[in-house]
């Protein structure tokens, strides 16, 4: 006996372009919702049954993770840079001057996009270059007296907010949590 999927679309939730314009109670009233019934091999449908509670946590987490970030980012946002900027000068200004391989590793960053970041960086004076003492052929990124006194006016602010963020949990329970997200470390 096959297996199917059935989804379930409301249109309202997604409307075909031509209809941007009608009202959403025209849609509702007049359009029914769609379902559709999906057939699914059988090594599709084994795979789901055996992994429902795995891919159920995946999903939970990247929800969890979303709503972390976008609590997080408002306060980075109101000092005119983005999470890879804050990265960058809170890496440096917790570890001092640092390789730009160190702040792709730190950051868990690429190449392209940090070659961006830094040139952006340097350009708003945030940061600047600087020879490597150990190694003239490379260069260090250090933190300039603005990228300091920017990333010092942000970090209480940015520290309550994390707190704020994770007081839905107990410190025990945050103790658990990070005992169990430690156990995905490579």
């Amino acid at each position: 006996m096959p297996f199917f999927l059935t989804i379930c679309l409301n249109f309202f939730n997604n409307p075909v372009p031509i209809f941007a314009d009608i009202s959403k109670a025209f849609l509702l009233a007049v359009l029914p919702n769609y379902c559709y019934t999906i057939p699914m091999k059988e090594n599709v449908k084994k795979a789901l049954e055996n992994n429902q509670e795995a891919l159920h946590s995946l999903v939970i987490l990247h929800r969890a993770s979303n709503t972390i970030y976008k609590q997080e980012i408002e306060i980075i946002k109101k000092y005119n840079l983005t999470m890879g900027q804050f990265g960058v000068l809170e890496a440096l200004y917790n570890k001092g001057n640092l390789r730009i391989q160190e702040l792709i590793e730190k950051l868990l960053s690429t190449s392209g996009n940090m070659t961006v970041v830094i040139r952006n960086m340097i350009r708003d004076g945030y940061i600047i270059r600087i020879s490597d003492p150990n190694d003239k052929r490379a260069c260090l990124i250090s933190l300039t007296d603005l990228g300091k006194e920017t990333i010092e006016a942000i970090l209480p602010e940015h520290y309550e907010n994390i707190g704020r963020i994770f007081a839905i949990l107990s410190l025990e329970e945050q103790e658990i949590l990070n005992t169990m997200l430690k156990k995905f470390k490579i």
